[in-house]
């Protein structure tokens, strides 16, 4: 059959077991350090690693593609592919929340804020008068960074005063008189009620500014009188008076003016 006694045989490449060879994607959070994603597991001998750009400090995501190469009798191993992420770390804000109250008038002390990242930066208005505030902490957002901001609520609260209290005494005289108080404030304001000319009683309607209630259940209402007069009479007599009949009409009357 013109054969040349020559047999043809094959040696077949044998195939490298990378079964405990794993490449995995690897999601970090920010921390400031490199990180680097590499195959996990042992290779096989004369089995070596290279990788696509494998490392990543900042935020965001990188495809890695890792190749490998053998012994040219060993089947080509597929190259493996994986990401690599680092994610946002957070700023944290530490500050006591806790509501603040504090009365009209008192020294009002903000809140010391830290942070483990960036600057802390404060937002508030003016807190002078009674009402409810807000103090707001904030860090911005940065491409490693998601911001954090934190809300504190003050609430200042009027101050307590004792109501204005009478001054002298008053007796009708035939004039408007006004009363003295002691003690009237300029947060004070008076309504009504304090002036008078008859004797008799009255009341002083005292209103307050937003910032002040009055202490005690007190309600604003000062009570002071004008007292009747007394007619001087000193200079009237009326004296008994005895007379002699002589027919004629006798009348008894005051002496004086």
């Amino acid at each position: 059959d013109g054969s040349d006694g020559k047999v043809a045989w094959n040696i077949e490449k044998a195939t490298f077991d990378i079964n405990s060879v794993n490449f995995n994607d690897l999601e970090v959070t920010y921390d400031g350090n490199e990180h680097i994603l590499e195959i996990a597991g042992q290779l096989p001998e004369g089995v070596n690693v290279s990788y696509t750009t494998n490392k990543l400090i900042n935020v965001g995501t990188i495809e890695v593609v890792a190749s490998f190469t053998g012994n040219s009798n060993y089947h080509t191993i597929p190259n493996k592919t994986a990401s690599l992420t680092v994610k946002q770390a957070q700023a944290v804000i530490d500050v006591d929340a806790n509501d603040i109250e504090v009365v009209y008038g008192d020294n009002l002390v903000i809140p010391v804020a830290s942070t483990n990242f960036g600057e802390v930066v404060i937002e508030k208005v003016d807190m002078t008068n009674t009402g409810e505030y807000t103090i707001t902490y904030k860090v911005e957002e940065t491409s490693n960074y998601k911001g954090d901001i934190i809300e504190v609520k003050v609430i200042v609260k009027p101050l307590a005063v004792s109501e204005p209290t009478v001054t002298g005494t008053y007796t009708y005289n035939g004039n408007e008189q006004t009363v003295n108080l002691s003690g009237f404030e300029s947060y004070m304001t008076i309504q009504s009620g304090n002036k008078a000319t008859n004797a008799g009683s009255y009341e002083v309607v005292i209103t307050l500014d937003d910032n002040h209630v009055w202490a005690d259940g007190s309600d604003g209402k000062v009570a002071w009188n004008i007292e009747k007069a007394t007619y001087d009479m000193s200079g009237v007599n009326f004296n008994y008076l005895e007379v002699t009949y002589d027919g004629n009409e006798h009348i008894l009357e005051i002496a004086g003016q």
